[in-house]
C-alpha cells in the first residue's frame, strides 16, 4: 500500500502473500508477463486467450475496509464483454460487466460501493475477471484506491 493505493496486479508483480489462480471451458492460455502489446503501465500486462469461457484473480485473505468509499481501477483491452468480480469472504462474490473496449486499451473506475454486499473485512478475491465467451483480452495495472 502506498499513499492510499493498494496495487493488485502491475509490472511490479502482485502483493506479498496473494496467489493468482485461473480457470477455463477448454483450451485457454495465460500469461501474466506478455510483452506482445504496449501497455498502458509498464512493459507487460495480463493477456488471457481461450476457445471457451475463462478468466484469472488475484487472491488474498486481508482487510479492505479502508477502501469502502475508494474506487476499483484497471485498464482492458478487449473485443468481449468481461465480468470482474470481488470476493469476500470466499464463496461471496458481488460482479460488474465491462463492456467491450473494441481492441483498445481503456481504463476503468468502479466505485467500490458497486459491489455493494461484499465484506470488503474479509475479503478474498482482490480482482477476478472472467471473459464468459471465447476470444482475448487483455488486464494491465489493477489497483485499489482510497480515493476517485
Amino acid at each position: 500500500v502506498s499513499n492510499g493505493v493498494l496495487t493488485v496486479y502491475s509490472d511490479a508483480g502482485i502483493p506479498l502473500g496473494a496467489q493468482i489462480y485461473t480457470w477455463k471451458g477448454s483450451t485457454a492460455y495465460f500469461n501474466g508477463d506478455y510483452t506482445g502489446i504496449a501497455p498502458p503501465e509498464g512493459n507487460k500486462c495480463f493477456m488471457t486467450t481461450g476457445t471457451s469461457w475463462q478468466g484469472w484473480g488475484v487472491f488474498l485473505s486481508t482487510n479492505l475496509s479502508a477502501y469502502s468509499n475508494g474506487h476499483l481501477k484497471f485498464w482492458v483491452r478487449s473485443s468481449q464483454q468481461l465480468k470482474v468480480e470481488l470476493e469476500g469472504p470466499m464463496n461471496t462474490k458481488r460482479s460488474y460487466y465491462v463492456p467491450s473496449t473494441t481492441n483498445a486499451w481503456r481504463e476503468f473506475s468502479v466505485p467500490i460501493s458497486t459491489f455493494a454486499g461484499v465484506n470488503l473485512s474479509q475479503m478474498y478475491g482482490l480482482f477476478v475477471v472472467t471473459a464468459e465467451t471465447p476470444g482475448t483480452f487483455y488486464i494491465d495495472y489493477v489497483r485499489w484506491t482510497k480515493t476517485p
